[in-house]
């Protein structure tokens, strides 16, 4: 078993689900009903974690937002260890994070996840429309997306 394929195991184990990555190396887990935790293997000991935060706004709204967004990343501050990004294909924002397996064991990999979903939501709540936003409770109610869903694929 690869260290890739050990991590998912592992954190399936401590959610009492049974986890494994499609044959593309891909997993997505929902999360309420917003948010959708991606992981995509990258080489045998390493994952990718991906979130998307909401849709690219309208030009006149880009500025700000986008300022508002580097500035929370900065250092870190209100990203930790992840980065966000423009998928310019589908016109979305997204919170990515690459995670070394070679350098953390799975209680560390387990924490960097949990972390990195309470960062997603926070940001899907802070990017959605003014009167959208809505206060989420985050829970370990993940669920395996089904087949064909993948959106990074």
């Amino acid at each position: 078993m690869t260290p890739v394929e050990n991590a998912v195991a592992q954190l399936g184990q401590a959610l009492g689900l049974a986890l494994a990555l499609s044959a593309q190396g891909t997993l997505q887990l929902r999360i309420g009903k917003q948010l959708a935790l991606n992981l995509e293997a990258d080489g045998e000991a390493a994952l990718y974690a991906y979130a998307v935060l909401g849709p690219c706004p309208a030009e006149a709204q880009q500025s700000t937002l986008f300022g508002e967004m580097l500035e929370g990343q900065l250092f870190g501050r209100e990203t930790g260890e992840a980065r966000f990004g423009l998928d310019a294909h589908r016109r979305e924002l997204l919170l990515h994070r690459r995670l070394d397996l070679r350098q953390i064991d799975a209680m560390a990999f387990q924490a960097e996840i949990e972390h990195f979903i309470t960062v997603a939501q926070r940001w899907i709540d802070r990017l959605a429309a003014p009167g959208e936003a809505k206060s989420i409770e985050l829970t370990h109610d993940l669920q395996p997306s089904q087949p064909g869903e993948w959106l990074r694929g």
